[in-house]
């Protein structure tokens, strides 16, 4: 338990020392002794006190009925007179201050205590009663500013800002100051110091101001602080008072805003608003509703008819309350009406129910749009719609096959052009090589015999000398020329050119095979691992960089089928799946795996690369016509499209896709090996 603050005023300075010695040999804090009031009184501002023994007679212009006066009018603290002898009419005096008991000098010491723990039990009673009081009170004159609904906001808080100070323990030193957002409501003489209380006013679940109470002057601190718990308790309930009200003005005010905005709305709007009851009862209507039925007045509509009266169907009414009776609204019911006059109107009305808390529909508001003289146009433009996208779907069908027939030709014509330039300077290339390979063999065997009969000239046994200039300078020309060297590199060279031209004319046969201008539009037999290999060739630049080609291929039979267009479907897989493993801008080489199989009735070819695969929320429209992944001008979105049509439409197989992001995408081409049908096909083209 906190040690009890003393004060003692004696001006006897023995009296105060056997006083103090008493004190704190029953275990109180003596916060000083002072020999005057005006002493007293500094003490009393620097050190919390919770109780003054003073003698009533004092030295000095304050005796100490004044003394006591003064710390129970300022600080509240309770008061015990010390006396030898004093006439009645002091002690009169004395009694007026409210003191807390009297002693009688020499102070015994069991009097001592028992006088002290009276008078601090009395005063704290006295000071929980006075708080809860002062506390009570001034929740009760808030709780009544902020009940008037006549005051706005500032009113109120001005009012709350002058019952504050009272409601303190130090009403004379305190001055308050309250902010809402950016405005500031002071108390008067306010002034901002170190001894401050505040607590945050909450609206709407964030900070929107704040309460502050100050003490104009130093107020001695107890272990709380200069401010009593009742005290923090009374301004966390003041802060959350303004808080509940100004939510609630707010929102009193954001009503009445919106009330009034849908009150012009309702108005003055161009459309027709109606509000009736479930019986039909119209309980208002706005202007454009009196022109839509044909009145002049809202009183002559109200009282005499009844909104059942304007429906020409009662069947499709029962509808629409059935439908708001089910969901709670309806939206765009398109349903008859008739004018006052009787003429025909067909409006689309869309209408939502009010309920009551059992449920029970108590209101409906409706917007009625006069359609009447756009629903004709509206069914009309309908059924051209309909019309137009089936001629636009034809449109594409056909756009597609003609786009696949023009890419099929240019490409063949390309391959074919290719292979007739390369064939023409080919072909005289090769006659030339092998003129100038003949040549060379020639020359090679008259070095060869000059090699022979040169060592028969070096040892004399023809006509020459071994020192002959000639030999001699003919042997240096030989060393200095490498020519050994030269014959060994020259049968190399011709080598690697015989197997050139070689590779030239395997190109210009697979460009041909590839193009098969010839059979464009005919059923042909076809070799499957033809058509790869020609393929390859030709799409070769466009995967030679990034991945490298695995192929498994099983003995497959001829089919019947026409060739360039199982080409072009090769070349456009082949290509997609080389340009998905470069956009990953991998370092490694990818890797296109095809296979191929068969069984009595299909041949199958798979193809496979480990690319990044295709997100399965689009997989199902990589064969639709003009979509792609590509950026704009990087691809037309029809390979895949064409590919499909000409192997499941026109050839009668199959094309899938399987594919794992991450992972890779394989395509299935599945072919008939006969296809007898297909002739019909290609036969009407």
């Amino acid at each position: 338990m906190l040690k009890k603050n003393i004060l003692i005023i004696e001006d006897e300075a023995i009296i105060a020392m056997d006083i103090r010695r008493k004190l704190e040999g029953n275990g109180y804090n003596v916060v000083g002794v002072a020999f005057s009031g005006e002493e007293a009184i500094q003490l009393a501002r620097k050190h919390a006190t919770d109780l003054v023994l003073t003698d009533i007679v004092l030295k000095g212009d304050m005796d100490g009925i004044e003394v006591a006066n003064f710390m129970r009018s300022h600080w509240n603290i309770p008061v015990i007179f010390l006396t030898a002898h004093s006439d009645e009419k002091t002690i009169q005096r004395a009694k007026s201050t409210g003191p807390f008991g009297f002693l009688k000098k020499p102070v015994d010491d069991r009097e001592l205590r028992a006088s002290i723990e009276m008078a601090l039990y009395k005063s704290q009673l006295m000071n929980e009663l006075l708080e809860s009081e002062r506390k009570l009170n001034c929740l009760f004159r808030i709780g009544e500013v902020l009940q008037d609904k006549d005051k706005t906001i500032e009113d109120m808080i001005k009012a709350i800002l002058a019952i504050i100070p009272p409601s303190w323990q130090y009403p004379d030193i305190t001055c308050a100051r309250i902010t809402l957002g950016e405005k500031e409501y002071t108390t008067k003489s306010f002034k901002r110091t170190a001894w401050k209380l505040a607590q945050e006013i909450t609206i709407n679940s964030k900070v929107g101001g704040r309460v502050e109470v100050f003490y104009a002057e130093k107020r001695a601190m107890d272990f709380e602080g200069p401010f009593t718990k009742d005290e923090r308790v009374l301004i966390n309930a003041i802060a959350a008072r303004i808080g509940n009200t100004v939510e609630q003005k707010k929102t009193q005010e954001a009503l009445k805003t919106s009330e009034k905005k849908y009150r012009t709305l309702f108005e003055n709007s161009k459309e027709t608003h109606i509000i009736s009851s479930p019986e039909g009862e119209i309980l208002d209507i706005n202007q454009a509703g009196l022109e839509l039925f044909g009145f002049t007045s809202k009183e002559e509509l109200l009282n005499t008819f009844n909104l059942i009266d304007f429906y020409s169907s009662l069947r499709e009414r029962a509808k629409l309350l059935r439908l708001i009776q089910k969901q709670g609204y309806v939206k765009d019911f398109e349903i008859a009406l008739k004018r006052r006059d009787g003429s025909r109107i067909i409006v689309r009305e869309t209408s939502t129910a009010l309920r009551d808390e059992n449920g029970h529909i108590i209101e409906l508001r409706g917007t009625l749009r006069d359609v009447t003289a756009h629903i004709e146009q509206e069914r009309l433009r309908e059924q051209m719609l309909e019309e137009l996208q089936a001629t636009n779907k034809k449109l594409k069908e056909t756009q597609s096959s003609l786009v696949q027939q023009e890419k099929l030709a240019s490409i063949g014509q390309l391959a074919a052009g290719v292979a007739h330039e390369l064939n023409n300077p080919l072909g005289f290339v090769t006659s030339n090589f092998n003129s100038l390979h003949n040549y060379y063999q020639s020359l090679k065997k008259y070095l060869e015999t000059w090699e022979e009969l040169l060592p028969k000239l070096k040892n004399g046994n023809g006509n020459g000398s071994a020192s002959h200039p000639c030999i001699v300078e003919i042997e240096e020309i030989k060393k200095q020329e490498n020519v050994n060297l030269i014959f060994k590199d020259v049968e190399d060279i011709f080598g690697e050119c015989t197997d050139g031209f070689q590779r030239m004319t395997s190109i210009v046969k697979n460009l041909k095979d590839f193009s098969r201008i010839d059979h464009a539009e005919f059923i042909e037999t076809y070799d499957l691992h033809s058509g790869i290999e020609s393929t390859l060739v030709v799409a070769r630049n466009e995967y030679k960089y990034v991945a490298e080609i695995e192929k498994s291929l099983s003995d497959l039979p001829l089919i019947e089928c026409n060739g360039g267009e199982i080409n072009q479907v090769l070349l456009n897989i082949i290509v997609n799946a080389a340009h998905a493993i470069k956009s990953q801008g991998r370092e490694d080489a990818g890797k296109i795996s095809i296979k191929t199989y068969c069984d009595d009735v299909y041949i199958f070819c798979e193809i496979r690369d480990d690319g990044p695969g295709i997100p399965q929320q689009i997989i199902g429209k990589i064969f639709d016509p003009f979509f792609t992944t590509k950026e704009v001008g990087s691809g037309t979105g029809l390979g895949l499209s064409i590919s499909y049509d000409i192997i499941v439409n026109k050839h009668k197989g199959d094309l899938t896709v399987k594919s794992k992001v991450g992972e890779g995408t394989t395509f299935a081409i599945k072919l008939p090996i006969k296809s007898a049908n297909m002739i019909e096909v290609f036969a009407h083209e």
